[in-house]
């Protein structure tokens, strides 16, 4: 966040995933309204938690019908890129959304992920060119596009690891964001079970405009 230490409570929940906590506060800067988990986990919880994600084995088949909706993100970027274009998605995971990039012919594709067993399925089950590496130390460049799918909430310091997207990316690339948008998560039922452990900062269309001017988008 900013900085500031002033804040206000935004919700507690009971929802403590991996963390071993009792309880998750999600709290509200007052300065930049930037709303992220007080106190953050640190990064042996999270260096924990991403050696055993991605174990739990699913078919492909459900895999790719669970992100289905994503192949419209795919529709909207290829009027922007041609089938050489060179493709980062950041937090890959098991490479389905590159895998929808593939479909459509482009073969220019890179993934970086935290999960090791994320990795071995991408590249086994679709023959993906993915890699275990933190956005942080990554060292490739020249980037047509970097896509962060559901991955910028995840970063303990968002500023910072957006400034090693940029990094990655060819002068005048394209950075593409998909995040849970808070204002409207808030206003769901329940919406405490919508926080979790792993999502350590919640953005919203003005927090997240924010952010990416300051680190140079």
């Amino acid at each position: 966040n900013c900085g500031s230490e002033n804040y206000d409570l935004l919700t507690r929940t009971k929802n403590a995933g991996t963390s071993g906590r009792r309880s998750l506060d999600v709290v509200m800067c007052r300065e930049c309204s930037l709303c992220y988990l007080n106190p953050q986990p640190t990064r042996e919880m999270y260096a924990a938690y991403y050696r055993t994600y991605g174990r739990k084995n699913r078919p492909r088949e459900a895999l790719i019908k669970e992100k289905y909706d994503q192949r419209q993100y795919i529709d909207l970027l290829e009027k922007h890129l041609n089938k050489s274009s060179k493709i980062l998605d950041v937090g890959c995971g098991k490479g389905i959304f590159l895998s929808f990039f593939k479909e459509k012919g482009f073969e220019n594709l890179s993934g970086i992920d935290l999960s090791e067993d994320e990795i071995r399925f991408a590249n086994k089950e679709f023959r993906l060119n993915t890699e275990y590496a933190a956005i942080e130390s990554y060292e490739k460049k020249d980037f047509d596009l970097v896509t962060l799918i559901a991955t910028i909430e995840h970063y303990t310091d968002p500023r910072e690891s957006l400034k090693a997207v940029r990094r990655t990316l060819k002068d005048g690339g394209l950075l593409f964001i998909s995040t849970p948008n808070i204002q409207k998560m808030i206003l769901r039922k329940g919406v405490s079970n919508y926080f979790k452990f792993v999502h350590t900062f919640y953005v919203s269309m003005t927090t997240l405009k924010s952010i990416v001017r300051q680190v140079g988008f």
